[in-house]
């Protein structure tokens, strides 16, 4: 199994596996436009624009470095924790997303 990652790492740069939210300056996130740029985050996944596996574990697309252990109840947890804990609109916009994604109807 490992020399298939290999195979496939060789083929793609880092990139292309986790590819970070594109963020639009003028569509700055707010109390106000926060379910719509959910929404739109949450379809972002669904058409796998926004990819939450990267060589076979589970990751964080907005923060890779956070979820070491690959495991999806680690993925999970990150979601739920910094949906509430995140600074700025965006990052609570983006983890919802990741959250309602991952997790679906059990939110």
């Amino acid at each position: 199994m490992e020399a298939i990652y290999k195979e496939i790492d060789a083929m793609y740069e880092p990139q292309e596996y986790v590819e970070p939210c594109e963020y639009n300056t003028d569509d700055e996130v707010d109390e106000d436009n926060f379910e719509s740029y959910v929404q739109r985050q949450i379809k972002r996944f669904q058409s796998r624009k926004v990819k939450i596996l990267h060589r076979g574990k589970y990751v964080c697309p907005f923060c890779p470095c956070k979820v070491k252990d690959g495991e999806l109840a680690s993925l999970e947890m990150h979601a739920m924790d910094t949906r509430h804990s995140a600074r700025k609109w965006q990052g609570k916009a983006d983890h919802e997303a990741l959250g309602r994604f991952v997790l679906g109807p059990r939110l």
